[in-house]
């Protein structure tokens, strides 16, 4: 619920799951990103990102 109320104040919204069994759902109810944490790669910064 919440994702959706922020997504309608058009604000940019980021899902945080586990798994990417959800990511349909994020991104059905607004979600401007999703991140799946159990996958290392979420984690790892860019280089650019550290500059």
């Amino acid at each position: 619920m919440g994702v959706k109320l922020r997504a309608a104040m058009r604000a940019e919204v980021a899902v945080l799951s586990q798994s990417l069994k959800t990511m349909e759902d994020g991104i059905r109810l607004g979600a401007s990103h999703y991140y799946a944490t159990n996958d290392p790669s979420t984690f790892e910064r860019s280089p650019a990102a550290s500059t």
